[in-house]
């Protein structure tokens, strides 16, 4: 069998070569590709910080904008509601003239047939009298014209009612 040899783990000029490889092959990446992969994450970075400040613009002024249209939609609806508040206070106006305007003309429709019916009234009372005042001056005239009887005054009121109910019906009345 072949003698052992001690292997090493650490070659010093192997791990020289290697050092430099690494460190020329650092350099050359760095020129070529991590400048412009830094430069482009940069970019992408401020891109990303751009659009992050501008959808806070945008949020801000929509929540603005959201704000001031909430105000002027109150606004509307308060105005809505005094408009509502107006027109009932118009409505109930013209109900209490048109009421009152009602009542008025009631009020003085009555009163002309209150003074209707009291013309009426007293136009009978006239006409009653006159009627009175003619049986009564018939009655005189046939009681000095003779002597009367007790039967004959029960006659004479059958006649004198007789008549007065005639006239009544005569003038349209009932007889009472």
């Amino acid at each position: 069998m072949p003698p052992a040899t001690e292997v090493s783990l650490f070659h010093l000029p192997t791990y020289i070569f290697q050092l430099i490889n690494f460190l020329v092959l650092y350099l050359v990446l760095r020129h070529v590709f991590f400048g412009p992969v830094s430069q482009y994450l940069e970019r992408r970075r401020r891109h990303i910080a751009d659009s992050l400040k501008s959808a806070e613009d945008k949020l801000r002024e929509a929540e603005k904008s959201r704000a001031d249209l909430a105000s002027e939609v109150e606004a509307a609806r308060r105005r809505a509601r005094e408009i509502v508040s107006e027109a009932g206070a118009v409505a109930r106006d013209l109900k209490d003239k048109a009421l009152a305007k009602a009542r008025d003309e009631a009020e003085a429709m009555v009163s002309r047939a209150r003074d209707q019916v009291e013309a009426e009234i007293a136009s009978a009372r006239d006409r009653l009298k006159s009627q009175a005042l003619e049986v009564a001056l018939a009655l005189a005239g046939r009681i000095l014209e003779r002597e009367i009887k007790p039967e004959d005054d029960q006659r004479l009121i059958d006649e004198v009612t007789a008549r007065l109910e005639e006239r009544n019906q005569e003038m349209g009345e009932a007889p009472k």
